[in-house]
C-alpha cells in the first residue's frame, strides 16, 4: 500500500453480515511488514465486529478470519520496511485483541448463554402442574424450621439434583382433602396442594433420604 518493499502478494479478506445479507470484503497487496499487519488486524476487527449478524454469518466469519491467519504469518515475517517508500507505512495499531471489536466475540457467547440461562430459570416443564408420579420436587420457600410451608413454591428437578426433597407419589386432581387423597398411597409422608382457578390437584409425595 505504501508501495515500499520488501513485499509479499497477499489477500486479506473480511465478512460482514447484515440479518439476511452479507457482504464479502478483499483487500488484496501488495504490503510491506507494516502494512500488511495494519491490514490484517484492521480487517480482522471490522469482521469481529460486524460479521456476525446473519445467521450464514456464524459459519462464514470464522473462516473468513482464520484464512488470513496464513497471510498474516508472511507478511509478520518480512524485515523492516526500506526508507524511501512513496508514502509512510500504515501503522499497526494496538493488536486485534486489545481492540474493543473482540467484545463481538463475546457478546456471541454471552448472548446465547444468557437466553439458556432464561430459558432455564422459566423453563414450564419446572412448575409443579407438570408434575407426575415418579418425578422429584423441591420447596423454593422451605425452612428447616417448618414442618409445613404456609407458602410452598414447588419446582420439577431432576432426581439427581441435589435440590431434590420428595419424589411424587401420586397425582390426584379435582381434591378438596388432601390427607384422605393422600391416604390411598402408603408410601406419601406429605402432600402439596395448588388450586388454580376452577381446577386443583394435589401432589403426593415422599420424601428422598
Amino acid at each position: 500500500m505504501c508501495g515500499g518493499g520488501p513485499a509479499l502478494d497477499v489477500t486479506f479478506r473480511g465478512h460482514r453480515g447484515f440479518v439476511v445479507l452479507m457482504q464479502f470484503v478483499t483487500r488484496p497487496g501488495p504490503y510491506c511488514r507494516d502494512c500488511g499487519l495494519a491490514t490484517f488486524r484492521a480487517t480482522t476487527a471490522d469482521s469481529l465486529c460486524r460479521g456476525w449478524w446473519s445467521v450464514l454469518s456464524l459459519v462464514v466469519n470464522p473462516v473468513t478470519i482464520l484464512s488470513n491467519l496464513p497471510a498474516r504469518r508472511r507478511v509478520a515475517a518480512l524485515p523492516e520496511p526500506l526508507p524511501g517508500a512513496p508514502i509512510p507505512p500504515l501503522d499497526g495499531g494496538r493488536p486485534v485483541l486489545l481492540r474493543p471489536s473482540v467484545l463481538g466475540v463475546l457478546l456471541l457467547i454471552l448472548v446465547p448463554a444468557l437466553v439458556v440461562v432464561v430459558l432455564a430459570l422459566t423453563d414450564p416443564r419446572s412448575q409443579p402442574e407438570h408434575a407426575r408420579a415418579g418425578d422429584c420436587v423441591y420447596d423454593r420457600n422451605a425452612r428447616p424450621e417448618l414442618v409445613d410451608d404456609p407458602h410452598p413454591d414447588v419446582k420439577v428437578v431432576s432426581c439427581t439434583d441435589t435440590r431434590a426433597r420428595s419424589r411424587v407419589v401420586a397425582r390426584v386432581t379435582g381434591t378438596i382433602d388432601a390427607r384422605a387423597a393422600c391416604a390411598a398411597h402408603p408410601d406419601a409422608d406429605g402432600y402439596f396442594v395448588a388450586r388454580e382457578d376452577d381446577t386443583s390437584y394435589t401432589l403426593c409425595l415422599r420424601t428422598l433420604n
